[in-house]
């Protein structure tokens, strides 16, 4: 997709805008219900929320070939599955869950009545005064912009390398598995370590992935540069979910979640846009991975720096 093929098939760009915002809104009810309702200490359905969607996101290329069944019927297929099955489960494991919740908002009021209590939850209004969230923004929102903008541009990609568009397609299924391993193992490195600590590394396997595509030449480099990519989207889907609750508290993860998914929409919807653009004006696959691979650079210095600031509010110190 081109810049100029954007404004051609404006009705396309629109429905993958779309689809990019329905399925962050999935997202971000999940882990922020999740999130609300996990403690400090105990983090352990974590992974199943990063989990999901590396599974979710693929069962129409696992499940259904699209060459045998053509990608309406498959995408149909898809949603017909969902309907019969995830749907009513969701709801019957969701039966019990206002209990759930009142013994959440329970436990919560005794805390903060609690004189012992050093957890302080933010409002929306304080985390936007909070100069640490624009300064690690960049970083944290480059994953989103860059990680969609090469999917959409995967088929450009291998035009420009002589490489099949089947290959690097099929190849996927490497991105999800690599993603679902790497979600197990995150969980158990943030309850240790501090999602503060994870989201600091997890830009570097995105790096990674801009610097094999811009220097692979064989089309085997598409299979290590998946398996990089999906290092990437465990490592963000994990950390960035669990690091507005350490920062911010669980009481108004609601609305900092929604503040955040709004700009992930956002530059998710730019990203490839930005891509296409680039390539237009002639610049090579290299050259375009190696812009993006310096401004990831400059956004893991910034989360860096974000984290050792101190909180800009002076009515709130930092739990």
């Amino acid at each position: 997709l081109t810049t100029r093929r954007i404004k051609a098939g404006g009705e396309w760009i629109t429905s993958a805008v779309s689809e990019e915002a329905a399925l962050n809104l999935r997202d971000g009810l999940a882990k922020s219900s999740k999130g609300r309702d996990e403690d400090a200490e105990d983090r352990k359905c974590r992974f199943c929320g990063g989990k999901h969607q590396d599974c979710s996101d693929y069962i129409p290329t696992v499940m259904l070939r699209d060459d045998v069944m053509g990608w309406r019927w498959t995408y149909a297929s898809a949603a017909i599955l969902v309907g019969v099955t995830l749907i009513p489960a969701t709801l019957w494991l969701l039966s019990n869950h206002h209990r759930f919740h009142r013994r959440y908002l329970s436990q919560l009021s005794s805390q903060r009545d609690s004189a012992v209590s050093n957890v302080v939850s933010w409002t929306r209004g304080q985390v936007l005064r909070d100069v640490r969230f624009y300064v690690m923004a960049p970083g944290i929102l480059s994953s989103p912009m860059i990680v969609t903008a090469f999917f959409f541009h995967h088929l450009n990609v291998a035009e420009a390398k002589g490489w099949s568009g089947e290959w690097i397609t099929g190849a996927y299924i490497f991105y999800a598995l690599a993603g679902i391993i790497t979600v197990l193992f995150a969980g158990p490195l943030i309850d240790r370590f501090r999602a503060e600590r994870v989201i600091q590394v997890m830009l570097i396997p995105l790096m990674g992935a801009c610097l094999m595509l811009a220097t692979a030449d064989r089309a085997f480099w598409v299979i290590p540069y998946m398996i990089m990519m999906g290092l990437h989207t465990g490592l963000i889907h994990t950390s960035a979910s669990a690091l507005w609750a350490e920062l911010y508290g669980p009481q108004h993860l609601g609305a900092i979640k929604s503040l955040y998914l709004a700009l992930m929409v956002f530059a998710s919807a730019v990203g490839p846009v930005v891509m296409g653009m680039l390539m237009d004006a002639g610049l090579s696959i290299y050259r375009v991975c190696s812009v993006f691979g310096g401004f990831i650079a400059v956004g893991a210095v910034l989360i860096v720096l974000a984290l050792r600031m101190r909180p800009t509010p002076p009515d709130i110190v930092s739990p």
